[in-house]
């Protein structure tokens, strides 16, 4: 009926309809607070994680290499006097050295080093030489795609420890592989009671590296002798599935 007062529902129904925009407009501001918030913890989580990644690519980059370098360094100084052409030659591996320090610590801003294993073992047996260590290197085991760069991390690791840490007169590298486990192992014969390798983070940061390709570190700890192996159990069917397929 025309002039008929409005219905209870048809007042509810209108009091609803100007709450719901009053209240939006009462919360876009808290709304675009949090939100702003959010967007400030992830830009600040993103340079944690830039920063904790330049941190681990300068140890595995460099800290090998600035330990080879103060090693040539330490030898050419001690045979200078008595054998100046052994001198010169470690100072002319001491600037390699130097130049592929340089290469890497450029690299860091930029894409990720390329590291290969068989060139980490010829400046690793270099560097345990330097050190008056026996090195005995098998790595006749072909390496599995895509772990190169992992698994001469980890040789540099090892090998900068047992120079830094150890009494080693031995150290032997070698690879292995039995059915789809590929397996890098360094062994040294100098163990120290108190050694840094054991509670550093270098250990950590390794474990985290084969972790991430799919692998894992086993530390053997034994009264004379330590052993680090980087063990890959799925190697083997990485390979498979990196193959091409038959047509």
């Amino acid at each position: 009926m025309a002039g008929a007062a409005e219905r209870p529902g048809e007042r509810l129904h209108a009091t609803t309809a100007f709450l719901i925009p009053v209240y939006a407009l009462c919360a876009l501001p808290v709304m675009l607070a949090r939100l702003d918030e959010a967007r400030r913890e992830l830009s600040r989580l993103a340079v944690v994680k830039e920063r904790l990644r330049i941190a681990r690519d300068v140890h595995d980059l460099l800290g090998f290499q600035l330990s080879a370098l103060v090693l040539k360094g330490e030898l050419a100084a001690r045979v200078m006097a008595t054998d100046s052409d052994a001198s010169r030659a470690q100072l002319t591996e001491l600037t390699g050295l130097a130049e592929h320090a340089l290469a890497s610590l450029r690299s860091i801003t930029l894409e990720r080093a390329d590291l290969h294993l068989e060139e980490e073992a010829t400046t690793a047996r270099s560097m345990l030489a330097a050190a008056g260590i026996q090195a005995r290197v098998d790595l006749a085991t072909p390496v599995p795609r895509g772990l190169g760069g992992v698994l001469a991390i980890v040789l540099r690791e090892a090998v900068t420890n047992i120079v830094r840490h150890s009494h080693a007169r031995l150290c032997t590298i070698e690879a292995t592989r039995d059915g789809g486990t590929y397996r890098l192992r360094i062994t040294n014969d100098g163990v120290r009671p108190t050694s840094d390798e054991r509670t550093g983070t270098g250990l950590t940061n390794l474990r985290s590296r084969a972790e991430e390709a799919g692998g894992r570190l086993l530390v053997h700890d034994g009264h004379d002798r330590f052993t680090l192996t980087a063990e890959f159990p799925q190697a083997q069917a990485a390979d498979l599935a990196d193959a091409p397929t038959a047509a």
